[in-house]
């Protein structure tokens, strides 16, 4: 009812929610089938998964701030890449173009702590009780990382973590023919001319290579680091890479996809193993994050959507009607595990408005009555239910949400470096 108290009871116990942009079942299985994904294999084995339901148009910063708000896009104000329509603006989607409430500031609101690595439209960071490393941190320009103390203000809070983390931002430059050679079969001066020397192209994958790569590598240690120095009750963290080597090396993995297209067998024998290659390097990775998180986490991986093959060139994998010739809003991954999991849960029509109601749950808050999605009950624990019915009040907006330490927005340089980027993705013009 409007103006009831909310009542907090205590948390299930720490959260570890980790998005990994694109991951889709169809390379995933095969994959953990042959052993080769040893850690969401583990996750799912001792709890359980599911398809995630997303959105159409499936426009990450939008499903993203979805799943922080528990809102549709009409509601949270963010639409696309180009920020709100209908405005005039110099950025891309920023954490003060939302309408709404996002998990970070409810949790901040009622004595939950809470830690941000790398989510989408997360700058400028916001004042929470706990720490945002802000999603520019490892895009802070497409170069390197040069003169992040100029923009900290915006990139991170606390501000001294600007000092804390800068050692463990990677500059694309700095990737080794070594690292590579992991991903593609290239000679050391193949890896220079195409990759760490090269300029970037628009719809050319081999110099985005290095940008990617370095970017999770960078959030997931960061992420790791305040895991083991600065626990929160919630950890969120954004990993982005397998969306962009889907996008774009697709026609490589499936050639047979692309009857209109001649894929050569030394671009086949070069790069057709790259995303498999890279859905086992994001494995690593949330190793990493699961190693430094407390023992008794529940652990929340998700995709905000899915993948298949386009069967047109450059964009050869895709998700959505943006992307020509791309299945339609395909379904993304959930695999939950944790005290409070039941192991082996079926789960039904599980979307990505339901992520936040079921965090919000597990951290002992009501879950909203305009809040879409549901908590996901089918997953947890009947003991827990049991002593634990689902709440619900009617709102958390009872007014107005006010972004007081947002500095001001426009960086030209930075916002053309992004818009780069996502134009060589195809996902604007």
């Amino acid at each position: 009812r409007p103006g009831e108290p909310i009542v907090i009871t205590p948390a299930v116990g720490p959260l570890l929610l980790v998005g990994i942009d694109g991951a889709t079942f169809s390379v995933l299985d095969p994959l953990m089938a042959e052993g080769r994904l040893p850690n969401l294999a583990a996750l799912i084995a001792r709890g359980c998964r599911a398809p995630l339901g997303t959105l159409e148009p499936t426009v990450s910063p939008a499903i993203w701030t979805t799943i922080a708000t528990g809102k549709l896009p009409s509601a949270h104000g963010i639409l696309g890449f180009e920020g709100v329509p209908g405005q005039s603006m110099s950025t891309l989607p920023t954490s003060d173009m939302r309408r709404v409430r996002a998990f970070w500031n409810l949790l901040t609101d009622h004595g939950r702590s809470v830690g941000v690595s790398g989510w989408w439209a997360t700058w400028p960071a916001e004042t929470v009780n706990g720490y945002i490393v802000s999603d520019r941190v490892a895009y802070t320009r497409m170069e390197a990382t040069a003169a992040l103390e100029d923009r900290s203000l915006r990139n991170v809070y606390p501000l001294e973590l600007t000092t804390e983390i800068s050692s463990l931002v990677r500059p694309p430059g700095s990737i080794t023919a070594e690292q590579v050679r992991r991903f593609m079969p290239l000679s050391d001066e193949e890896v220079d001319d195409l990759i760490v020397g090269a300029d970037y192209v628009h719809g050319h994958f081999l110099p985005e290579f290095k940008y990617v790569y370095q970017s999770d590598r960078s959030t997931a240690e960061i992420a790791a680091h305040m895991l083991e120095t600065r626990p929160t009750d919630v950890t969120a963290v954004g990993l982005y890479g397998i969306d962009v080597v889907s996008h774009l090396t697709w026609h490589f993995m499936q050639p047979d996809q692309f009857e209109n297209y001649e894929i050569s067998p030394e671009g086949i024998r070069k790069f057709g193993k790259l995303i498999e290659r890279y859905y086992e390097f994001t494995d690593e990775l949330l190793g990493q994050l699961l190693a430094a998180a407390p023992e008794n986490a529940t652990v929340i991986v998700f995709s905000d959507h899915g993948f298949g093959p386009t069967g047109q060139l450059p964009w050869s994998g895709g998700h959505g009607a943006l992307t020509p010739g791309a299945p339609i809003a395909p379904d993304g991954i959930l695999i939950l595990a944790g005290p409070a999991i039941e192991q082996g849960a079926v789960l039904e029509d599980s979307d990505v408005l339901d992520l936040l109601p079921t965090l919000l749950y597990l951290q002992g808050l009501p879950v909203a009555a305009d809040m879409p999605g549901r908590v996901l009950t089918e997953a947890l624990d009947p003991a827990l239910l049991t002593r634990r019915p689902v709440r619900e009040i009617a709102t958390y907006e009872s007014s107005p949400l006010r972004h007081p330490d947002a500095p001001p927005l426009a960086d030209e340089e930075e916002d053309r470096a992004l818009r780069e980027k996502l134009r060589s993705l195809g996902y604007i013009d």
